[in-house]
């Protein structure tokens, strides 16, 4: 018993978002709101002036690590979409119309494609790329093959690009969840310090304190995942992610994962299609709007449309 740490010694607003974003999240704008409705007595005041800034720093970060992470979704599984047409329609093609030219097993066609289809369909996506960019250099020497080569370059090219962009989201996933969990921290400190003053301050009428706080927040633990929507959405076509459970002002995060661009909007009837009145987001950029910002007043339907007719798109809708 001598090494239990004293109940008061524990920052529960540290324990209960440990894992949990969305539940500090949740507490911080709970406890910022209630500090900015009593910010008329100079004690409270002091509070809010100093906890508002953190509020927003988390909810900044908090925004920018879901749109970091859905944005990666989508370019992986772009460019898996690509890995897969390699293996299971590009090599096929490029084998067959170099057989056309060289027999296979002769000594150029072992030269062009010394391993077969096998490079191309196994290992590492970082070693397909490599292997679809050396085919188009040992194809250049062949001008009966440039029809080819040239799209064996281009496909090598996007593969490429492709990677290169889904690294780069990778690392900012890294980067933003780093920064999340550092502002986290922040703000569970700050509120176990207002704690502290709101406790020397109501010290005689200690309930006084819990108005101050989501206390039914604090008191879970555990993981709590955000509400989600995401997939590929058709070109120029509409669907809809949420059917209720939300109200005029609840917030939602939208990201847009995809290469086309898309519309978000509520409406009053599943199958409704966008009209103007709602958030266009450009590829691989996010918005944070609330319902009423994006529709009438007292919609239930939350839909997306494509605004692109001739390509598929990928749409992505946290509810936060």
């Amino acid at each position: 018993m001598g090494n239990t740490t004293w109940h008061f010694a524990e920052n529960q607003f540290d324990n209960c978002t440990k894992q949990s974003k969305k539940r500090m999240n949740r507490i911080s704008s709970d406890h910022d709101s209630k500090l900015q409705a009593e910010s008329s007595d100079p004690d409270i005041l002091v509070l809010f002036n100093r906890f508002n800034p953190l509020r927003t720093a988390y909810s900044n970060s908090y925004t920018a690590s879901i749109s970091a992470n859905a944005i990666y979704k989508g370019k992986t599984a772009f460019f898996e979409s690509l890995e897969k047409e390699l293996s299971e329609t590009k090599i096929e093609d490029w084998d067959i119309q170099i057989q056309v030219v060289y027999k296979k097993g002769t000594p150029t066609y072992i030269e062009l494609l010394p391993r077969g289809r096998e490079p191309f369909q196994k290992g590492t996506r970082d070693q397909k790329i490599e292997e679809v960019l050396a085919l188009g250099n040992r194809l250049t020497p062949h001008p009966a093959l440039a029809a080819t080569k040239m799209d064996v370059d281009a496909f090598g090219i996007s593969m490429k690009d492709a990677r290169n962009v889904q690294q780069q989201n990778e690392v900012l996933v890294a980067q933003t969840s780093d920064l999340l969990e550092l502002q986290r921290i922040i703000s569970a400190n700050m509120m176990y310090g207002d704690l502290g003053i709101l406790m020397d301050k109501f010290r005689d009428n200690p309930t006084q304190i819990e108005r101050f706080f989501d206390l039914e927040a604090i008191r879970q633990t555990g993981a709590e995942e955000e509400e989600m929507r995401e997939g590929p959405i058709a070109g120029g076509d509409s669907l809809n992610a949420f059917s209720g459970g939300f109200i005029d002002i609840t917030e939602f995060l939208f990201a847009n994962p995809g290469i086309t661009n898309l519309a978000y909007f509520t409406s009053n009837t599943a199958d409704g299609v966008y009209a103007g009145v709602g958030v266009e987001v450009a590829p691989g950029t996010s918005v944070t709007k609330k319902a009423i910002e994006i529709g009438d007043s007292g919609n239930t339907f939350l839909n997306v449309t494509n605004l692109d007719p001739d390509n598929q798109g990928n749409y992505s809708i946290t509810m936060l």
